[in-house]
């Protein structure tokens, strides 16, 4: 349902603004130009100012300045005037208090973090903050920000972005539940409630990601290697058009060469794995494509983010290396089938740390014996500094482009 104001200038032509619940279209028309614009009322400020010189009531922007809205003051009459600048403000408030109450609701989810692919992203989100981490021992804050507007063919769009508010570990995260509000007042209080959530919170977080971009085997065109993932339709066009799919460095996950390897000096494995995928979904003009992927939809997908039906037997030997070795974090990966689950813990086994660091991240556990005791070994190797693994375990490799 929507109101209706029509005010008529005999220079400037006429203007209809129809206010609806949560927007206001205006219509303006004159003797050369006719053009329709739709302001959202979540970015108006509610109070109009008058400006009596020019008979004139303008709605400021709460992200531009100058006005975003005017109107003739008391025209057509002031009666009808004065009643549709109250229903403005009044739905302008409506509209402010909804988008508080959904900013403060607190969702949790997880992503896997591509290009490379390097495990999943835990995200704690409000509409005004979001936390996320690797592990769970070190999270980092984030403030989210609406950006200034952009010009599209039905009005103005805001878009959002996020800055960095702290960075944090898992006893830094307690001290703020336990001490705030009181020991925080700079602390921003949207911070406090998702830390306070993550104390409580059960892991993992559900996978939200079902829109993947996947590299494509030229040959039928079935799906190769995933290069991105998101969870809403409209965030694909933040992607940049990428046809090319990248392996996890050596620097971030070595995998032992080889005596032959070593002695011929051959590149890593994880170089020779990406330039293979690349050869096969073609130098020239390798073709990528969105999918939708359903949760029961795991035939024609790799289970493991990457073909393993390689032709040539080096090749097929390459590609069991690098995913074998990727197992830690392979595992954090939803719906993947039990035989598959089973053989990555199995080559998990071999990589401690990593299972210890990602371990609370497993939405599903086939051999809790192999587990338990990556488990036990990692931490008595920790205590004794054996291949003490801090070097590394801060890394973020991939990148998160919401």
């Amino acid at each position: 349902m929507s109101i209706t104001l029509i005010q008529k200038h005999i220079f400037k032509g006429t203007c209809t603004f129809e206010l609806f619940e949560d927007s206001i279209v205006v219509h303006s028309k004159s003797l050369f130009k006719e053009k329709k614009t739709t302001i959202a009322l979540a970015n108006i400020e509610p109070d109009a100012e008058i400006n009596k010189t020019q008979s004139i009531v303008n709605f400021k922007s709460l992200y531009e300045t100058g006005p975003v809205l005017s109107f003739h003051l008391n025209k057509p009459d002031t009666e009808s005037f004065a009643l549709f600048m109250r229903a403005i403000k009044e739905n302008i408030l409506i509209t402010k208090q909804k988008i508080a109450e959904k900013e403060a609701v607190i969702k949790a989810y997880s992503h896997r973090l591509t290009p490379p692919f390097s495990g999943l992203v835990q995200i704690a989100e409000s509409g005004l903050a979001r936390a996320l981490t690797m592990d769970g021992k070190t999270w980092e804050f984030q403030h989210r920000h609406t950006t200034l507007p952009f010009e599209t063919g039905s009005g103005k769009e805001y878009r959002h972005r996020f800055s960095h508010a702290m960075t944090i570990d898992k006893k830094g995260l307690q001290e703020i539940v336990s001490r705030a509000p009181n020991e925080y007042l700079n602390l921003d209080d949207s911070l406090i409630k998702l830390a306070d959530f993550i104390a409580k919170a059960d892991f993992p977080f559900p996978s939200t990601d079902i829109y993947e971009y996947w590299l494509l085997d030229p040959e039928d065109e079935s799906p190769l290697a995933m290069i991105f993932s998101c969870s809403e339709e409209a965030q694909m066009s933040s992607f940049p058009e990428k046809t090319e799919w990248t392996a996890l460095p050596s620097a971030a996950m070595p995998i032992e060469l080889t005596a032959d390897e070593k002695e011929q000096q051959a590149t890593p494995v994880n170089r020779r794995v990406e330039q293979m995928v690349a050869e096969r979904a073609g130098f020239q003009r390798p073709k990528a494509r969105w999918f939708k992927r359903h949760a029961d939809e795991e035939e024609n997908f790799p289970p493991l983010l990457l073909a393993e039906d390689w032709k040539d037997e080096n090749q097929a030997d390459l590609c069991q290396r690098y995913l074998l070795r990727q197992s830690s974090r392979l595992l954090m990966l939803h719906g993947i089938p039990d035989d598959d689950r089973r053989r990555l813990e199995a080559a998990a086994r071999s990589h401690v740390f990593e299972v210890e660091r990602f371990y609370p991240f497993y939405p599903k556990v086939i051999d809790k014996k192999i587990m338990n005791t990556a488990l036990v070994e990692a931490r008595l190797r920790r205590n004794t500094k054996v291949n003490d693994p801090s070097s590394i375990e801060n890394r973020r490799d991939g990148v998160l482009y919401q």
